[in-house]
């Protein structure tokens, strides 16, 4: 079921800045083959989206819309699948609403190929150095086995990722009818 609850959900509490999460509901069909390259493929277009080197971010932060880069997650289980893009800001909507406006700006036009292998190639680093800590192999391994993967897929999948593919993720799981904001804003003194 890709139908989401609410659009829009808010709380006020006791923070000092805003927070918000924007959620893009996802369904994988065939999740063993399929979760690994599509996880890929997520992380690479969420970093041209809204990563620390985009321009969406940077203009963003400019603006003071974004306090700081955001947390980027493609979250998947048995029985759900989501992308999280989550971070602090006075005005979540405005985030999201340049987002939005972003996604459809990629869907609209080719991916920008020397931007996707830059950004693929930084990504298969952050991997690589996940090797290099005893720490984030143990989470990595366990983490991957519970959801029945084998930690080695990633590296192995890394070169079927492609810009043609990324294209279709981009149209299939980041649709705005799949989109909510949760916002968390502070409670008036």
């Amino acid at each position: 079921m890709l139908e989401i609850n609410k659009k829009y959900a808010e709380k006020e509490m006791e923070v000092s800045l805003p927070l918000f999460m924007i959620g893009f509901k996802d369904n994988i069909k065939d999740k063993y083959n399929e979760v690994v390259k599509r996880h890929i493929a997520i992380e690479i277009i969420l970093n041209m989206l809204i990563g620390k080197s985009s321009n969406l971010y940077n203009e963003l932060y400019k603006e003071g819309y974004l306090l700081s880069q955001p947390d980027l997650e493609y979250e998947f289980g048995n029985e759900y699948s989501h992308v999280l893009i989550g971070g602090q800001s006075k005005n979540p909507q405005k985030v999201y609403e340049k987002i939005a406006e972003k996604i459809q700006e990629m869907k609209n036009n080719d991916i920008n190929v020397r931007e996707f292998e830059r950004i693929k190639k930084k990504i298969y680093g952050d991997y690589a150095v996940e090797y290099n800590n005893v720490a984030d192999i143990g989470r990595m391994f366990t983490s991957d086995y519970i959801k029945g993967i084998n930690s080695f897929d990633y590296i192995d999948k890394f070169n079927e990722v492609d810009e043609k593919y990324a294209k279709e993720i981009l149209n299939e799981v980041f649709k705005e009818e799949n989109m909510a904001l949760s916002a968390v804003k502070g409670k008036n003194k």
